[in-house]
């Protein structure tokens, strides 16, 4: 059994040689690079992390950089997955010294507040604990090891906003990692959090502003549509107990094509085209233009029934801009958009949340887009 990606591994180190550690873990070679940078210090794009590691523990040594540069620099670094809700906060109370998370590995609980000027940051830390396991093949008994798991609260006067990485477990060195099961502690997190601040939040209705308002505004309206590319990635539906789970390719493509749930909804809509070219009553009645009319009204309700009428739980979709000479792209917003419509469920399916992705601005990237779609 074994984290399959670590975050946060208790090393066991002593504090002199913590901060290493938790920037070799925590930290990536662009944020490292930007922290040497501010400190009046000059990086080779060919540098490797071990060696910024280093340096930055030495200018932390000169008092070049400070704690509150890393921890900045930490809780407004982008990851993968991102929760949110609206509202204003009532308070920020003090909870324990976020600067001791960088000499140690810190106990269950709140850390911050942290503070940018615009926004409040807070840590949440949680213990993860792998058990004890036995190599029966080299008859080795195998420490437990533990794991700091991370969630970032970005506080605002309009929304808070969690966001954090996830890790999976494998039982099986040949079999797919089980998802640590975040959705369990995230609603929790966002409660402690209303609690400790006097807030009241709620959460936004991403399946409308996303199947509907968006929809309307990049899909339909001629004058936008004619300058971004929406591109349908990922479906995960079910409707009237009919479950659908699509997905296309992300490869690149010049002409942005819809791939697999385009192409699901062609090949629906030529086989209904070919039973009533076949059918004796109906034949008679189109020609060749009537069919191809025919086809192209078909595939598009197609795919929009797909979308947003199988009772969509989640949905992936990438938008892009096109400059005004139509050559350059310009990456706009994609997210795996989970609605968080079966809270009776024990699975993610029951929380609101959306996987973002790298290239897109992970999770910074996604809420700056929502919230000015929303208006925030």
């Amino acid at each position: 059994m074994g984290i399959s990606k670590v975050f946060f591994l208790d090393e066991g180190v002593e504090p002199a040689s913590f901060l290493g550690s938790f920037l070799s873990q925590e930290l990536s070679i662009t944020i490292l690079t930007n922290l040497i940078s501010k400190a009046g210090g000059k990086v080779k794009s060919s540098a490797k992390k071990k060696d910024l590691i280093d340096r930055v523990v030495r200018l932390v040594e000169l008092k070049r950089i400070n704690l509150d540069d890393i921890l900045m620099a930490y809780v407004k670094s982008s990851r993968m997955w991102l929760s949110f809700r609206l509202g204003a906060c009532g308070k920020t109370p003090q909870m324990r010294d976020p600067s001791s998370l960088l000499s140690e590995f810190g106990k269950p609980g709140w850390y911050g507040p942290i503070y940018d000027g615009e926004s409040t940051y807070y840590i949440y830390i949680k213990k993860v604990t792998e058990p004890l396991q036995i190599d029966e093949e080299n008859n080795v008994v195998l420490k437990s090891r533990n794991y700091r798991w991370s969630v970032i609260a970005k506080i605002t006067n309009q929304y808070i906003a969690l966001y954090w990485y996830g890790f999976g477990r494998k039982e099986n060195p040949d079999r797919r990692a089980n998802q640590f099961p975040f959705w369990k502690y995230i609603p929790n997190i966002f409660e402690e959090l209303s609690h400790i601040t006097k807030s009241s939040w709620e959460t936004p209705d991403l399946y409308n502003l996303i199947l509907d308002k968006l929809w309307k505004k990049y899909l339909d309206d001629e004058n936008l549509s004619e300058s971004y590319v929406w591109r349908h990635l990922r479906i995960k539906a079910e409707s009237s107990g009919v479950a659908l789970n699509a997905k296309s390719s992300p490869g690149n493509s010049s002409e942005f094509s819809l791939e697999g749930l385009l192409a699901l909804a062609n090949k629906l809509a030529e086989s209904a085209t070919h039973s009533l070219a076949k059918n004796d009553k109906t034949s008679a009645q189109y020609d060749s233009t009537d069919s191809k009319i025919i086809h192209e009204t078909l595939k598009t309700s197609l795919l929009k029934t797909l979308i947003k009428e199988w009772g969509a739980m989640a949905y992936e979709f990438q938008l892009d801009r096109l400059e005004e000479d139509k050559t350059k792209v310009v990456r706009v917003f994609r997210a795996y958009c989970n609605f968080g419509l079966r809270e009776e469920l024990d699975t993610e399916d029951a929380l609101q949340h959306l996987k973002c992705f790298s290239e897109y601005g992970n999770s910074n990237g996604a809420l700056d887009f929502l919230a000015k779609e929303i208006s925030l």
